[in-house]
């Protein structure tokens, strides 16, 4: 197993999307969260035709712009730079004129909701989170909450990841060498070559699905094509920053208890949590 195994950049997004161009003003991460949601498109078995688009809202959770957006520029910044701190315009235009004319492009954290809603002719109520590992669990949140108002009829919902990218990489390995200091245990594997991988091994992804009322997918494609049942959601927040120590913050026990009456079950009945921070 090698480190680039878990890289995005490895997967060419081209051969799952039928517009091309798409891919010349958005970052490799963003070609491949544009190509599964064309993916999702066909196997959904969607056409443009079958849903009235401005009831159907996109919902996606970006993770934020990084320095490598728009490297093709650093050079040019750095030379062009005057000793009171500001930028030589005129030296600096001459100096970037290599780079790609879309490169500034490149680092806008709602790429994806753009073409996205154009690959699902996706008219509603649009919406972009980004707010590290929890911006697909927003994205699904509130792509969920619009269905419930009846703001739309489907949300495709899901979000995308890339913490193989050089500087969240180097951030994730700072925090490990604090975690392991502190407590002894690690919580990256941060080199998964070695034989027994501590923690999670740090990897790129990218997932999107449809939600719809009940009725309305069966009536669309069948009850055997409903994959789960999307039962409650609760978000809450916390004003002190960080988490912390679980029992000092009681904005993450409040989320818990609502998301339980949201759903109408009880903790007994919560086979797997799933939790990110």
């Amino acid at each position: 197993t090698r480190a680039a195994d878990y890289e995005i950049g490895r997967i060419k997004s081209a051969a799952h999307l039928s517009d091309k161009r798409m891919l010349k003003a958005v970052s490799v991460d963003d070609g491949w969260a544009l190509a599964t949601v064309e993916m999702l498109k066909a196997n959904a078995g969607l056409s443009d035709s079958e849903i009235d688009p401005w009831k159907v809202g996109l919902y996606v959770g970006a993770p934020p712009s990084t320095p490598f957006d728009n490297e093709n520029y650093f050079e040019a910044m750095a030379e062009s730079r005057k000793p009171d701190g500001c930028c030589d315009e005129v030296k600096f235009g001459e100096l970037c004129m290599d780079a790609r004319p879309t490169t500034l492009l490149l680092g806008l954290p709602n790429n994806v909701l753009c073409y996205g809603a154009i690959i699902m002719n996706a008219m509603g109520p649009n919406s972009n989170y980004t707010s590290a590992e929890t911006s697909g669990q927003l994205a699904v949140l509130n792509g969920a909450r619009r269905l419930q108002y009846g703001k739309i009829d489907m949300a495709v919902v899901g979000g995308f990841s890339s913490h193989t990218e050089p500087v969240i990489r180097s951030m994730l390995e700072q925090n490990d060498v604090l975690m392991r200091e502190s407590s002894g245990s690690s919580a990256f594997a941060i080199d998964p070559q070695a034989q027994t991988p501590e923690g999670t091994i740090v990897a790129d992804g990218a997932a999107f699905f449809t939600l719809e009322r009940r009725a309305a997918a069966v009536a669309r494609k069948g009850a055997d094509k409903i994959l789960a049942t999307y039962v409650g959601r609760a978000t809450a927040s916390e004003a002190c920053g960080g988490l912390g120590r679980m029992n000092e913050r009681p904005a993450l026990i409040d989320a818990v208890k609502q998301c339980l009456e949201s759903a109408q079950v009880g903790p007994e009945q919560v086979g797997i949590v799933f939790t990110s921070a």
